[in-house]
């Protein structure tokens, strides 16, 4: 028995993946910056834009945690391992294809997808402090 709960490592990977791909751009854009902006390796956590909206709170609460939730996704993919960095950095803030990054790594295209895997788990461990995007397998007694 180990220290850490069992990962549903598929669902994990999964929430991974679609927060990097569909939920990370609008925090992007909801913070007031570009992919343009994160894509510079000095992006840093200065906001660039004050909180508007229509004056409800949540939205208000929501667009002011942008910038925070950016900056960790940011900070997250720089605290993994480097090669599994370089696959999240490439993938999901480049935005290059598989076959695109295939073609700048070292690694034949099994071992590509076997170290991507690995690179969303590493992630979510990175960024379960902001987040936590770990599916666990529950016990069953």
């Amino acid at each position: 028995m180990g220290l850490l709960p069992v990962l549903n490592t598929n669902k994990t990977e999964d929430n991974v993946r679609n927060f990097l791909i569909n939920e990370f751009p609008r925090f992007v854009v909801k913070a007031g910056y570009s992919m343009v902006d994160v894509k510079s390796p000095r992006f840093s956590a200065l906001p660039k834009s004050e909180p508007v909206g229509n004056g409800i709170e949540d939205a208000l609460v929501e667009h002011a945690d942008a910038p925070r939730i950016v900056t960790a996704a940011v900070n997250a993919i720089r605290r993994c391992p480097d090669k599994y960095q370089k696959i999240l950095y490439m993938a999901y803030i480049l935005e290059l294809t598989d076959d695109e990054i295939i073609e700048q790594v070292p690694y034949e295209r099994s071992q590509y997808y076997r170290l991507k895997s690995e690179a969303l788990r590493w992630f979510a461990d990175a960024f379960e402090n902001t987040f936590d995007l770990h599916v666990y397998v529950r016990k069953s007694d």
